[in-house]
């Protein structure tokens, strides 16, 4: 779940769970900002070197691969015009049609 945004200075910034206050490791998974998020006889300490918004979580699933299609494709070549040329002129992100019959009459 996505938590409401605080200041990189608030204090339930730097509380993460640990067996003792010397083997406590910053992690997200380790992160308790309420200090009552700890389990297995863990227990919730301050560590000023621990900042949770200079922590990153992994992906929860692995990414997928990018679509592939070729630089050479036509539809990367289409834009509406009242002909060739002018489209050709006039070609923009706005003119982009993608595929015949996208531009308007």
């Amino acid at each position: 779940t996505t938590r409401e945004p605080t200041e990189w200075s608030d204090p339930s910034n730097f509380r993460f769970c640990g067996k003792a206050w010397d083997a406590t490791v910053c992690a997200v998974e380790k992160h308790c900002p309420r200090g009552t998020e700890c389990a297995n006889g863990e227990i919730c300490y301050t560590k000023q070197t621990c900042n949770i918004n200079e922590l990153t979580r992994s992906p929860s699933t692995p990414p997928t691969a990018s679509p592939t299609i070729s630089h050479t494709n036509p539809t990367y070549f289409k834009f509406c015009g009242k002909n060739a040329d002018h489209a050709g002129k006039i070609c923009s992100l706005l003119t982009y049609c993608g595929e015949d019959g996208n531009c308007p009459s």
